[in-house]
């Protein structure tokens, strides 16, 4: 069951931010698989586009002294190597009195985690400021975050909020992430769970699977302010959809591509569950491509799968040019 209430209490007030959807309403990587057609292809892959890094008064790592074996941009630079603590431990802001502020002004990436992180848990926090992404796992192991913001505003206009890349595993629940191009990034080999979580005010899309598996439920991505598309299973990926709203507003991403609730398929055959979706004021509520299995509209839904009030079509399928 759906339980958006959740979302409404997050103690988070003092970051500065309302709900005010409740109640109804990367970098370039060598592995990125590359961007299909748009043509046939709505919902291309992960861009990598290449910024410089903001000038500022602090200290920005490397990205191949945090880790020499790096697949991501190797010219990147990095605010914070592992989570903060603030001269304490990990749990440092856990109480819901205490909200940690981590600022990667200054640097493309926030918080950075490679392969030897194993079991890090970023709490009571909101990240923002580094102008790509905010928060990376670039292999890392158990990563959790929960009862955190990430504001994707940085230098970078299509600087994302979360990654989880090439081979990560971790978690992110009771979350709030804003203003970014894609919300969450999970691509390349991870595993990942997105759990009572709101999403809002993306460009090109909530949340961006490719060549992963993902579990995403009790989700909300309003988009209705931006032009950003819901969710995308794609590349591969395999994964299970469960209780999710996609809300938009009704015009194409800014790649520029249609705006969907749901997408499955783009260039490679994805394997996914769904059950109980609604996309509101989406172009297109649930569109696939390629999708191994989805053949015609029959296919393409579950129950309790709904589209309304679509601006182009409430279901597209697209099974030429695989």
């Amino acid at each position: 069951m759906q339980r958006p209430r959740i979302l409404c209490t997050l103690a988070l007030a003092a970051t500065g931010f309302i709900l005010s959807a409740c109640g109804g309403g990367g970098g370039g990587t060598s592995g990125t698989p590359p961007v299909v057609g748009q043509g046939s292809v709505p919902m291309a892959s992960a861009r990598a586009l290449d910024v410089s890094t903001r000038s500022a008064p602090v200290t920005c790592t490397p990205i191949l002294t945090a880790n020499p074996n790096t697949k991501l941009n190797p010219t990147r630079t990095i605010r914070f190597v592992g989570v903060p603590n603030d001269g304490n431990d990990e749990e440092e802001g856990q109480h819901e009195d205490r909200v940690r502020n981590i600022d990667g002004g200054g640097c493309d990436y926030g918080i950075y985690l490679g392969p030897n992180s194993k079991h890090a848990r970023l709490r009571h926090a909101r990240v923002h400021g580094a102008g790509h992404i905010q928060v990376v796992a670039d292999g890392a192991e158990d990563f959790q975050i929960s009862d955190t913001v990430v504001d994707g505003h940085g230098s970078d206009p299509t600087g994302d909020g979360i990654w989880f890349a090439y081979g990560t595993t971790g978690s992110v629940e009771r979350s709030i992430i804003t203003d970014a191009f894609d919300g969450i990034v999970i691509i390349n080999n991870a595993r990942g769970l997105v759990g009572e979580t709101l999403i809002k005010n993306m460009s090109f899309l909530g949340i961006n699977v490719q060549g992963s598996n993902v579990v995403v439920e009790d989700v909300r991505v309003d988009n209705s302010m931006n032009v950003g598309g819901g969710v995308a299973i794609q590349h591969g990926s395999t994964g299970n959809l469960r209780n999710i709203t996609a809300i938009g507003s009704g015009q194409p991403t800014v790649l520029p591509g249609p705006e969907d609730g749901f997408f499955f398929g783009n260039g490679a055959p994805s394997t996914v569950t769904t059950h109980n979706l609604t996309a509101i004021h989406m172009q297109r509520g649930f569109a696939s491509y390629c999708a191994i299995g989805v053949n015609s509209i029959a296919d393409l839904t579950n129950a309790g799968d709904r589209a309304i009030n679509s601006t182009i079509a409430p279901f597209t399928v697209l099974t030429t040019g695989c």
